[in-house]
């Protein structure tokens, strides 16, 4: 009882912590005095169910740090602490690297606490500062997990190689990059062309981050349709034809069969699905529905039992024959009993004298949750007037299993069964068989197993520190001219996917003040890359070149927003001339990244629940994204809460000042200056 009662105080208590933590609510102190995380990295762009993802984290301080890092799913809302309380103590120029457990699908938020090393927390919650990032896990779709590279450090000194070389047995090859976090620019470019190794030396101290393009090539065995026969030689309208396939393959294999009635146009999937696995030396039987009068096309697909398909369409590969259906002449009792008798005693002489390995045994067919359906089969089951074989359950059940599944058919399924669908359709169309009544005589194959080349590509990204990073000051930055829209600042200016007015619209910008990237000139319309305002997503367009001007920012004044450490550094004539902490956009209402410039500004707006929060010493930089003060009372006092926000990702996406440097930087900064927004 005692226990269970110390079990809930514990949970109630990190409720408590991490809703208060969400609303981003934390004292403010000294910048010199406690650590900041400086940098949160996730390592792979990319994590799926099961996979794991690892964490990196760096901070800014002088001495020794030690970290608590906490995971939550967004669906169960439980936190879990994955690294067992606080580690030990670590120092300021090293990064902690830390994996997640297994993964589920779903959306997370890890949330990671910072304090100095054998040292009480600031704040009695149990951490100096923190900071949150959201995780996404996508659904497996049966690919292989991560490749982890453990060859490469997170630290190195001043003058060492940073060098990965090929792996034996392994066909990676890269590309990289490398970012100066500290300095804001980039270091290292991708090369157009992937080698299988690379090297870089660190001349200079400082962050850096390490992006990897890795590609992966394997040669892989994939089935090998061996032969595909047809029970029946003669079938009449009807009647069923039981379908026997067999493969080459090393290993365990899944089929999913279609059949369409080339007079309808209509593609069935009369597997349901995949196949439960079945191994090579078994051959797969599956019964048709009952047939109508008409030519049809049988497409059999095969793939690796529990892997992703190498062709993207949902299959390793597939083979396709043609059958016919005789109509019925009024003989069928008599005549087709006859063949069907005849035929029977035929196939089982054939079978016997060619292979031993056809054997016809039971099958089950997996459950419906892959399968597509091409018509309405609400009051139609795909397979409920097949024969009753020992690879296919109750056909009554069956049926009712099809039509529920149906009915409860996500959009994601839908979209699925459309795309195979689509996909059938086009192979249909590669064996130009749609428009034929030709019978194809079944074939066999002799090849033993098929070989292919599989290429996996994946985004890798790790915190490098060289040296001492926090020795060389943060470089203000320089820019002689920048291409912005020629229109007010309020003014909406539209981005086309082709250099005409009635082209789609792919995305917009606001006013004077957004660097935009001109990339070339087309007749009267330049092509460029800018910041959707909508979207705050980069994207690439044309506008009418006489909406676009070339700026020169100011010489004296220069700015530089920091996101990982929420400070706002101002310059002027390229020394530091204060630092200023902030609060910027919230990860779900971000500040835009970016260049700048500083535009018109107002002396307060007003805000909240029926306009009851005020804002002070507003200053513009992209149409409603702006610098001004901390939340205030309409009498001028700033709220409390917005105070122990700053240091911290608090707002809509504008940059939060405290109220006296609001003034300042109203008073002080002009129009013209160019402002630089960091990651």
């Amino acid at each position: 009882m005692r226990r269970n009662c110390f079990k809930s105080i514990v949970a109630m208590f990190l409720i408590a912590v991490f809703s208060f933590m969400i609303n981003g609510s934390t004292k403010a102190y000294g910048a010199e005095a406690i650590p900041r995380i400086q940098k949160i990295v996730l390592e792979y762009e990319n994590v799926r169910e099961g996979d794991i993802q690892t964490i990196n984290v760096a901070s800014r301080f002088t001495g020794k740090v030690q970290y608590r890092v906490w995971l939550a799913s967004k669906k169960t809302g439980v936190w879990q602490d994955i690294t067992n309380g606080f580690t030990s103590s670590m120092n300021y120029n090293e990064v902690l690297s830390i994996n997640t457990p297994a993964l589920k699908e779903g959306d997370y938020t890890v949330s990671v606490w910072v304090k100095r090393a054998g040292v009480k927390a600031v704040d009695k919650r149990g951490f100096d500062t923190y900071s949150t990032i959201p995780i996404k896990c996508l659904k497996n779709d049966g690919q292989t997990p991560n490749i982890k590279l453990n060859n490469i450090k997170h630290t190195y000194s001043k003058g060492q190689l940073l060098e990965v070389k090929k792996q034996e047995g392994k066909n990676y090859f890269y590309k990289y990059s490398l970012y100066n976090v500290l300095k804001n620019k980039t270091v290292v470019s991708y090369e157009s062309n992937y080698t299988e190794g690379f090297s870089w030396k660190a001349t200079e101290d400082g962050m850096y981050l390490l992006k990897l393009k890795l590609r992966n090539i394997e040669k892989i065995a994939i089935p090998k349709i061996k032969k595909i026969v047809l029970k029946d030689e003669k079938v009449f309208e009807g009647c069923t034809q039981t379908i026997d396939v067999q493969a080459n393959f090393p290993g365990e294999i899944q089929y999913k069969i279609w059949l369409c009635n080339r007079q309808t146009g209509v593609w069935q999937d009369i597997t349901n699905g995949f196949t439960k696995p079945i191994t090579q030396e078994k051959a797969f039987s599956i019964v048709t529905p009952k047939l109508q009068e008409g030519n049809y096309t049988i497409s059999v697909w095969a793939k690796r039992a529990g892997e992703k398909p190498i062709d993207k369409r949902g299959f390793d590969t597939y083979s396709v024959i043609s059958m016919n259906c005789f109509k019925n002449d009024g003989k069928v009792e008599s005549d087709s009993k006859e063949v069907s008798s005849l035929n029977n005693k035929v196939a089982k002489e054939e079978v016997n004298k060619q292979s031993e390995e056809v054997i016809q045994e039971s099958k089950d067919i997996e459950s419906n949750k892959d399968s597509v359906n091409i018509e309405d089969t609400s009051n139609q089951s795909l397979l409920n007037n097949g024969k009753d074989t020992s690879n296919i359950s109750d056909d009554k059940e069956n049926s009712q299993k099809i039509s529920k599944n149906n009915e409860g058919a996500s959009k994601e399924e839908e979209s699925q069964n459309k795309n195979d669908i689509s996909n059938i359709k086009d192979i249909a169309k590669e064996q130009n068989i749609n428009n034929t009544n030709d019978k194809e005589e079944p074939k066999e194959d002799s090849t033993e197993v098929e070989y292919k080349e599989i290429i996996t590509e994946e985004e890798i990204t790790k915190i490098i520190i060289v040296g001492n990073p926090y020795t060389q000051p943060v470089v203000p930055p320089k820019d002689n001219s920048i291409y912005v829209a020629n229109v007010s600042e309020t003014s909406k200016l539209y981005v086309r996917s082709q250099p005409n007015t009635s082209s789609s619209i792919v995305g917009y910008i606001y006013g004077s003040l957004q660097s935009i990237n001109v990339i070339k000139r087309v007749g009267a319309y330049s092509y460029i890359e800018a910041t959707d305002y909508g979207t705050l997503t980069k994207v690439k367009g044309y506008v009418p070149s006489s909406y676009i001007k070339s700026v020169q920012p100011r010489k004296d004044y220069s700015i530089i927003v920091d996101l990982s450490d929420q400070y706002v550094y101002i310059y002027k004539d390229g020394k530091l001339l204060k630092k200023v902490i902030c609060s910027t956009g919230q990860n779900a209402t971000p500040t835009p990244t970016g260049t700048y410039i500083i535009g018109s500004r107002g002396s307060y707006f007003l805000t909240g629940y029926k306009n009851s929060v005020k804002c002070y010493n507003w200053v513009r930089f992209n149409y409603n994204f702006l610098f001004h003060s901390v939340l205030c009372t309409k009498s001028g006092q700033p709220l409390q809460s917005a105070v122990s926000q700053l240091g911290h990702k608090a707002s809509h996406g504008c940059i939060r000042l405290p109220l006296n440097d609001s003034k300042w930087f109203y008073n002080t900064i002009p129009a013209g200056t160019l402002v630089t927004i960091r990651p």
